[in-house]
């Protein structure tokens, strides 16, 4: 009789360390997958899609399911790919990041703003957004701050408000040259530029419109 019990105890031993084990590996290729995701993000979004799209997340831990929530919402908004279904996959990431003081919290504010932005629930967009700035004041993120702001700038626009508009536009391309993203930059003041001009600020636009034609 102890001898069974031993051995039913002994197979329960050797079966929960083949879960552990198993269950480690399946983490990594997990991990393996979304890092060469993010990795092709910028310079091929339409692999990372594939990428994403095709991994599976049966053994993946929350805080893995997040980061592919997050990659994807990304992936698939530069590759300019419909997002109007995944509002509770962006909503996971948030849930998950919030707290964390990091990158990671911020870019999921962000990418939540993004999606609302694009199915014109703008006053819910604008509270993501300047979420996402206020994380990335925080954290010293100045990329994402400028990218917070240039959304909000883009949330404005379409509500025809050109003045916070200006003034989100304006805040993105300090902080766009504060990250080292000059040509981020040059862009955005072609928007400032644009916001002048419905402000009857005519002199201001054509300055700076000069300076983008100086710096490009």
């Amino acid at each position: 009789y102890l001898c069974v019990r031993y051995e039913k105890i002994l197979s329960v031993i050797i079966f929960s360390l083949s879960l552990l084990v198993f269950g480690s590996c399946g983490d990594r290729r997990v991990d393996a997958v979304l890092n060469d995701a993010d990795t092709l993000m910028f310079s091929r979004p339409d692999s990372a899609v594939a990428m994403l799209d095709s991994l599976d997340l049966g053994m993946a831990s929350r805080f893995q399911r997040a980061r592919h929530a997050l990659l994807l919402t990304k992936a698939r908004e530069k590759a300019y790919r419909p997002t109007d279904r995944l509002d509770s996959l962006i909503s996971l990431a948030v849930t998950e990041f919030r707290g964390r003081g990091d990158s990671l919290e911020t870019q999921a504010l962000f990418y939540r703003g993004v999606l609302l932005n694009n199915r014109r629930d703008y006053s819910t967009a604008l509270i993501s957004l300047m979420d996402a700035v206020d994380r990335a004041a925080e954290t010293g993120d100045d990329f994402y701050r400028a990218m917070a702001y240039r959304e909000q700038a883009d949330v404005y626009s379409r509500l025809y408000s050109e003045r916070p508009r200006y003034e989100c536009a304006d805040s993105a391309v300090q902080y766009f040259q504060r990250a080292g993203k000059p040509l981020h930059a040059l862009y955005e003041k072609i928007n400032v530029a644009d916001a002048l001009i419905w402000l009857k600020r005519a002199a201001e636009a054509r300055d700076s419109l000069l300076a983008v034609k100086d710096e490009a």
